[in-house]
């Protein structure tokens, strides 16, 4: 019993530390302490890779990609989501179409075939 006890002590904390941690909301508008603001759109189970964009002055400047972990370092020391009353002080407008993504697979060059020498 008293094992049982100390395992779940040390259980507890650890699965209360990720109860706590604030999800990645995709198309939401996060605020942060340095003024600068970001949606996110997307996110790949797959490569971790997430399609963001940033806000200048409430307007859309740029669109990109970065790592879900990043993104989620800013939650909420230094970012959180727009409030209700901060959106509508400071709506934030357009949208940037995405780039190709550098971290989808690229075929390997000479992998058609063309130009592979016989060995």
């Amino acid at each position: 019993m008293h094992k049982l006890l100390g395992i779940l002590v040390v259980i507890f904390p650890v699965a209360s530390a990720f109860a706590q941690a604030p999800g990645l909301q995709m198309n939401v508008v996060y605020v942060c302490t340095d003024g600068q603001s970001f949606k996110v759109f997307s996110c790949s189970d797959a490569t971790g890779a997430c399609d963001y964009q940033n806000y200048k002055k409430g307007q859309a400047f740029q669109r990109g990609e970065a790592l879900r972990v990043q993104l989620t370092a800013l939650l909420p020391a230094k970012c959180h989501a727009q409030t209700a009353a901060e959106a509508q002080a400071d709506p934030h407008r357009g949208e940037i179409p995405p780039a190709p993504s550098p971290f989808k697979a690229r075929p390997a060059a000479g992998g058609n075939g063309v130009g592979a020498a016989a060995v």
